[in-house]
């Protein structure tokens, strides 16, 4: 019964640890969300930094690196955080395919970006978007 009790304890204080670094990178992305909306690119990245370094993976912060990234024309920043959301095939990566493509059709690689749209088209919720930007 005392190895069960231990056990559960060890459970619950380990899913606190997880849920408060979840929490903490999801403050520092949504403070660099609003320094990326007033123009603060980066100030946005710093951000964005300090929550990667708490969860490399982490699909929300990797996306909006790559947004902003985007918006500070460091195309190859961009790609390369999209890429890791597309990997994760997280809720993001519809929004990861448009960032990529479009950071490809900026860096005057068009052809690359047209294949990058069709592979979001596999993904139904990019389809609309992607029919669009398709030139």
């Amino acid at each position: 019964m005392r190895k069960t009790i231990t056990l559960l304890l060890l459970c619950i204080l380990l899913y606190a640890g997880v849920y408060a670094q979840e929490a903490a990178i999801t403050d520092l992305v949504n403070k660099g969300i609003e320094l990326h909306d007033k123009g603060d690119y980066e100030g946005a990245v710093g951000l964005y930094k300090k929550a990667l370094k708490l969860n490399p993976g982490s699909a929300f912060a990797n996306y909006e690196m790559a947004s902003t990234y985007l918006a500070l024309k460091n195309y190859p920043g961009a790609i390369s955080h999209s890429n890791k959301v597309i990997a994760a095939n997280s809720d993001f990566a519809d929004q990861a395919y448009i960032v990529k493509g479009t950071a490809l059709d900026h860096a005057g690689k068009k052809q690359d970006a047209i294949l990058v749209y069709k592979a979001g088209l596999k993904n139904a919720r990019t389809t609309i978007y992607c029919i669009i930007t398709l030139p």
